[in-house]
Order: C-alpha cells, then sequence, then structure tokens
C-alpha cells in the first residue's frame, strides 16, 4: 500500500492481503469517505475534464488507482 501526503509517499508491505485490507478499512473510517477510491477517481477524472490538473497528474493518478507506482521496484525487469 502506498499513502501518499503533499511532500512524500510512504510505500508499506503486509504479511497478507487480509492485513492490508483491514488497515485499508481503518483509515478509510478515520478518514472519511473522500477517500474512497471510485469517488476520488470521479473526482480526479473531473478535474481533469475541467482542465484543472494536467495530462501527467491524471495519468499518475491513474497508475496510482491501478497499483502501479515509482515506489515498488519489483513490477519493473532488470536485464
Amino acid at each position: 500500500m502506498e499513502v501518499y501526503t503533499k511532500k512524500k509517499s510512504y510505500f508499506f508491505t503486509f504479511e497478507s492481503v487480509q492485513e492490508r485490507e483491514n488497515i485499508y478499512k481503518v483509515l478509510i473510517e478515520r478518514l472519511g469517505k473522500e477517500f474512497d477510491s471510485q469517488k476520488r477517481l470521479e473526482h480526479v477524472m473531473e478535474q481533469w475534464q475541467k482542465k484543472e490538473i494536467s495530462n501527467y497528474e491524471y495519468l499518475l493518478f491513474l497508475n496510482e488507482a491501478a497499483d502501479r507506482t515509482f515506489s515498488d521496484l519489483t513490477q519493473y525487469l532488470f536485464s
């Protein structure tokens, strides 16, 4: 799980998918529904359509929503 703040991002690993889901549930309960992924996706898409964010920012968000990240080196192939 990767958590972004305005200045930094934090990358967490968990022992199981269930453990990650439990933490995610607690975060949503404590931080509010505005962090719900579907609602966030709709909000960011609206921002992009209104040209409030750049294509680059929109693509970064889409990649994040698809669980792609610069921080997870295991997703890249090295030769």
